[in-house]
């Protein structure tokens, strides 16, 4: 019979870890709120703001991890389930820093990417990319581009591979002329790329020979 509104309050300002997991729970909504297609094309959200806001979940997900282990009824019937469950957010938190940034730093580092010529098309931008090893990034493959140059580095863009005709360099084509492109134009030769992945397995490598059919869904 009391006030809604009293009762939350009262949750999160007298129960344990309670207030970071509400600001967790107002974080989690934001950016799910954030990544509604409409409401992005609603207020021009740009693709590297949409992309650096996601990055505050890892925030909410430890803001709500001390209330799950100080006040979960479970973990106090049984503690040794409390270190299970911190145990499990440890291992993801490995995962997600091996994965997410010593993978992709170890072969962009064996890799030893830069960019070698720039070419402006009607529409579109060319990056002729060269470095060590260029077997491994195949054709229909695409990959998080990391651009090593001022204003360019803390944001990764989606390019597709597409591999040259003499096999010693690689090509990255950046359609439009938003923002990212219009930056890539004013690139000089020579800057370096990292990169995460390569993902997808959609290479010539899979063709047994057979006759293919291509489907391009506009």
């Amino acid at each position: 019979g009391g006030d809604p509104l009293s009762q939350v309050v009262l949750y999160a300002t007298t129960y344990p870890w309670m207030l970071p997991a509400s600001v967790s729970a107002v974080l989690i909504v934001a950016l799910s709120i954030g990544s509604w297609r409409r409401f992005l094309a609603s207020l021009r959200v740009r693709y590297e703001t949409w992309w650096v806001s996601h990055l505050y979940l890892y925030l909410a997900v430890a803001l709500a991890l001390g209330h799950q282990l100080v006040t979960g009824s479970l973990f106090e019937d049984l503690p040794p389930l409390r270190w299970a469950w911190g145990g499990l957010h440890l291992a993801v938190l490995l995962l997600v820093l091996v994965c997410r940034a010593g993978i992709p730093l170890a072969r962009s580092l064996h890799h030893r990417l830069r960019i070698a010529r720039v070419v402006e098309r009607p529409g579109w931008l060319e990056l002729e990319i060269v470095g060590r090893d260029l077997g491994r990034l195949r054709g229909g493959q695409f990959a998080q581009w990391r651009v090593l140059r001022p204003g360019l580095w803390w944001q990764a863009h989606p390019y597709s591979v597409v591999p040259s005709h003499d096999g010693r360099s690689l090509r990255l084509v950046v359609s439009g002329d938003g923002d990212m492109a219009r930056s890539l134009a004013r690139t000089r030769p020579g800057t370096r790329l990292w990169f995460e992945g390569p993902y997808g397995t959609l290479t010539a490598a899979r063709h047994a020979g057979a006759p293919l059919l291509l489907v391009i869904m506009p």
